[in-house]
């Protein structure tokens, strides 16, 4: 009887474990049964996390911001949309990236909303702070060179900023300037050109008269002085044979200019030919290039002389290593060689290993060195163009100007483009160190530009107003702060 009874407490136990089991696996059922391998319920979505950087967060209004989403994330799927409000009352906008320009003084918080691919959402804000305009410096030109900048200003004075071991910015002493000084005082002048490598810096008053200034070794400044190393003047010295000149350059180590009636004549030194006067002798005095060709224009860089004569046919002379003589080889030359092509060039300008120049019929095309896509051809391939080359995106340029690594142009419309390297920001389209690109962005800010020239640092005039963008360490920026600027940044004024 113990025996039974124990035997059906055991059969209930079984039950009770039967029944037990069809809770938990749903098994059984009218239906034909449930799915015998249990799978579980799905997760729920996770919101989005939104997340960006402003460049730069604070400055002088107009001030021009570049926003950057990208370092948004989702962790169970992907961002889909980007959607801006910038906190001033304009228009929202939209995408990973995307430039803003705060007209007016004030404190915005700027909200940034992301949703993911099945519709979940998420936000965040950053604060911008443009403050009142300040004084900003109005001039007429600008030329920038080994992070040394000087301008003419509107009433032709020269406004300088930057290094100054040798006195290249011409303020009667040697003291780094990282907002703008003023420069040869005394003079007026229609054109200031800067060296890009040499530490010194040449001008043209608005009489013609060619006055140098800044490192006199080797006979750089023209003055009649051979230098020997290390001696420099801070104060400007006129250039020998009093001639009267329409357009100068300052190179590397040497400069030309073009005397009233078309002859180009240089000094300086001469190591590859670049004084183009048929042999590779320094001179401390003006010296005709050889030819007896008559220029309208003339730039230099490095070891490299260009110019344009007067039917437009361009011409180079000096170093052509790296194929920026455009004569379809990569010799050196000491006499002026044609640019192959047979272009007629409005616009021509040196860089550093780079060469661009714009036709009569607002083309744009570049030759020499492509590492950082300097060419702006679309490709780093080749490495090196010979000859002249069409810049991609069908704009009509009014100058291009090539710099190190970055090259930046103007449309005829005043739009600013730059391509190739931004490791410190002087392509002027937002976040940096970027990917090299190698064709045509925008300029960050809506800016109409007069010119660009480009070199480590990126300069430019709009509206009478210099901006600068670039590494800032050197002081090339002109605003004060020792910071790199991946945006055009206004120039303090005085």
């Amino acid at each position: 009887m113990m025996r039974k009874r124990n035997r059906l407490v055991a059969l209930g136990d079984v039950a009770s474990l039967l029944l037990l089991g069809l809770l938990v696996c749903g098994c059984g059922g009218g239906g034909g049964g449930g799915d015998s391998t249990g799978s579980p319920a799905p997760a729920s979505n996770a919101a989005p996390t939104a997340a960006f950087t402003t460049t730069p967060s604070s400055g002088a209004a107009p001030l021009a911001v570049q926003l950057d989403a990208s370092g948004s994330s989702d962790r169970d799927g992907s961002v889909t949309t980007y959607s801006w409000d910038f906190g001033d009352g304009s228009a929202k906008g939209s995408g990973s990236t995307i430039s803003h320009t705060f007209s007016a003084a004030g404190t915005y918080t700027v909200t940034l909303s992301v949703a993911d691919n099945v519709g979940a959402t998420g936000s965040t804000t950053r604060v911008v702070s443009a403050s009142a305009p300040t004084s900003q410096l109005k001039v007429s030109s600008i030329d920038n060179g080994d992070m040394s900048v000087c301008a003419v200003g509107l009433d032709g004075g020269a406004w300088c900023w930057g290094p100054n071991n040798f006195g290249q910015l011409g303020t009667g002493d040697v003291a780094q300037a990282f907002t703008p000084r003023s420069a040869a005082q005394g003079y007026l002048f229609r054109k200031v050109s800067v060296s890009t490598g040499g530490a010194f810096t040449c001008g043209i008053t608005t009489a013609g008269l060619a006055y140098c200034w800044g490192n006199q070794e080797g006979g750089r400044l023209g003055d009649g002085t051979a230098a020997p190393s290390g001696q420099y003047t801070t104060t400007p010295l006129a250039v020998s044979g009093g001639r009267t000149f329409t357009d100068i350059a300052v190179g590397g180590d040497h400069a030309c200019a073009i005397e009233t009636g078309g002859a180009a004549y240089c000094w300086g030194h001469n190591e590859r030919g670049q004084l183009g006067t048929g042999n590779f002798a320094n001179s401390a005095v003006p010296v005709a290039v050889s030819g007896g060709l008559t220029f309208r224009s003339i730039t230099t860089h490095q070891m490299v002389t260009c110019g344009i004569a007067e039917d437009g046919s361009g011409y180079c002379w000096g170093n052509g290593g790296e194929g920026n003589l455009g004569s379809g080889t990569t010799s050196s030359t000491n006499v002026p060689v044609t640019i192959k092509g047979g272009l007629r060039f409005s616009s021509l300008q040196l860089g550093l290993l780079t060469a661009c120049g714009v036709t009569n019929g607002a083309e744009g095309y570049c030759w020499g060195s492509n590492g950082s896509g300097e060419l702006g051809i679309g490709s780093k391939t080749p490495a090196v163009a010979l000859e002249p080359t069409r810049v991609v995106g069908g704009h009509a340029w009014k100058s291009i100007s090539p710099g190190v690594m970055v090259t930046c142009g103007v449309t005829t419309d005043g739009r600013g483009y730059c391509w190739g390297g931004n490791a410190w920001g002087e392509r002027g389209d937002g976040p940096f160190p970027a990917p090299d690109v190698t064709s045509p962005v925008p300029v960050v800010g809506d800016l109409v530009f007069d010119a660009i020239d480009a070199d480590w640092c990126s300069c430019g005039v709009a509206s009478s107003v210099a901006y600068c963008w670039g590494p800032g360490a050197e002081g090339c920026i002109g605003d004060g702060a020792k910071a790199n600027r991946g945006v055009p940044t206004p120039v303090a004024g005085p």
